[in-house]
């Protein structure tokens, strides 16, 4: 299932920056981005306006 999925299986998607800053804060799966709101995830630390972008566009290619 595509929400248990390491959210590293998608480095065409979201860089690898992108990746590593959300794992710092202990988001690895695509389920565990997924709960995370827009305001919530420019509100932690490492992500910038490009990283958001990147989520922003994966996350409505998945359908929320």
């Amino acid at each position: 299932m595509i929400l248990e999925s390491d959210l590293y299986y998608f480095w065409q998607e979201i860089s690898s920056k992108t990746v590593g800053a959300l794992q710092k804060h202990g988001i690895v799966t695509v389920a565990e981005l997924m709960a995370f709101s827009y305001e919530k995830l420019a509100a932690i630390d490492g992500p910038g306006n490009k990283s958001l972008s990147e989520i922003v566009y994966f996350i409505k290619q998945l359908g929320k």
